[in-house]
């Protein structure tokens, strides 16, 4: 695990990060602490669950507005409150190679009390490539994803902590996010797999 740039020393502060894996959960925890908004799915996942709930993880029916809205009303509470906040707001995992839209609905409390955002960028390495045996998509399941992961070699895992974002004047929760996703966009399509080769500098007259 590597981490590049630091968080600050306390919130009230709301993470925004790209997702590819339960995993994500894992290695932001390692970064420092935080509480995370998570599908409601995991709160029954052996182990995990448990894990995630003695974090204060905020459950979500993603399919609910109504529920969308009970815990963008906790979220508030915990930026009140002085705590980190993490939020996946793709809504869904990836393989890691693209992003998929940030969605702002999650971002309402920072936009009402003006508080920071930092986009997060995560990427999984393997055999100097993107890990797509990290991703969790489509119909994998939690066992077979660990039997794929815990039979292969390790692999690395880059995360960074972007510049904190501040809401702009009459800035919205949708424009907000849209700006921590090109960050975290940009991000990812400068990094270069841990073992290649340094690219030649151009030559200038």
């Amino acid at each position: 695990l590597q981490v590049r740039g630091a968080p600050p020393a306390q919130g009230p502060l709301l993470l925004v990060a790209n997702h590819i894996s339960w995993l994500d959960i894992l290695v932001l925890h390692a970064a420092g602490f935080c509480r995370f908004v998570s599908k409601a799915d995991i709160k029954d996942w052996p182990v995990i669950g448990m894990m995630a709930t003695h974090a204060g993880t905020l459950y979500i029916a993603r399919d609910s507005r109504r529920d969308a809205l009970r815990v963008v009303h906790h979220m508030r509470d915990a930026l009140l409150r002085g705590e980190v906040v993490a939020v996946f707001p793709e809504g869904t995992t990836t393989d890691g190679q693209s992003l998929r839209t940030f969605h702002g609905r999650l971002l309402s409390g920072v936009i009402e009390q003006q508080r920071a955002v930092q986009p997060v960028a995560i990427r999984y390495w393997r055999d100097g490539a993107v890990d797509l045996q990290a991703a969790f998509i489509g119909d994998d399941d939690l066992l077979s994803h660990l039997r794929r992961l815990l039979s292969a070699p390790a692999a690395e895992v880059e995360i960074h902590l972007l510049p904190l974002l501040l809401p702009l004047p009459e800035e919205n929760r949708n424009q907000l996010a849209r700006r921590a996703q090109h960050c975290v966009s940009d991000c990812l399509e400068r990094l270069r797999a841990p073992n290649a080769e340094p690219q030649a500098s151009a030559l200038t007259s």
